[in-house]
């Protein structure tokens, strides 16, 4: 059923399960993401003596990040409106005051605050040291 807020293990497609982005320092990488998410990294060095990506999990979900050392990665901004760099992922947050308390807690500023009347949501935007776009999102009417 489109539009649906309920979860369904007969659809098609069930959840994301991970995403992978580049990133020029796997450490600092890890460091923030773990700060800020709560992510642990994932040891895969018995399988990858010397592995280039860095797996991070919360249980939840997963997300990679693979090296590129010498890469320029495009900043995404709040000029992307006009349709450049609207790469970003959105991350859902169990409790918003909490998670908002949390970020300024850890020195990270959100922007672009949104509220919508008509999902009772809430959404901010967060930057991480690489330069990729994370909204952070509620939604207050959820179940799950």
């Amino acid at each position: 059923m489109a539009g649906s807020e309920t979860r369904s293990e007969d659809a098609l497609a069930y959840s994301i399960h991970h995403t992978n982005f580049p990133s020029t320092d796997l450490k600092r990488t890890a460091d923030w993401y773990e700060m800020v998410f709560g992510l642990k990294p994932i040891n895969i060095s018995k399988w990858t003596p010397h592995a280039t990506t860095l797996l991070m999990s919360n249980g939840n979900f997963h997300m990679h990040f693979e090296l590129y050392p010498a890469l320029e990665i495009p900043r995404s901004t709040f000029e992307h409106r006009t349709g450049e760099h609207l790469f970003h992922v959105a991350i859902e947050v169990a409790d918003w005051d909490k998670f908002t308390e949390h970020l300024k807690a850890v020195g990270v500023t959100p922007e672009d605050y949104k509220q919508r009347p008509q999902d009772n949501s809430k959404s901010a935007t967060i930057t991480d040291p690489e330069g990729h776009s994370i909204e952070i999102v509620w939604h207050g009417n959820r179940g799950w």
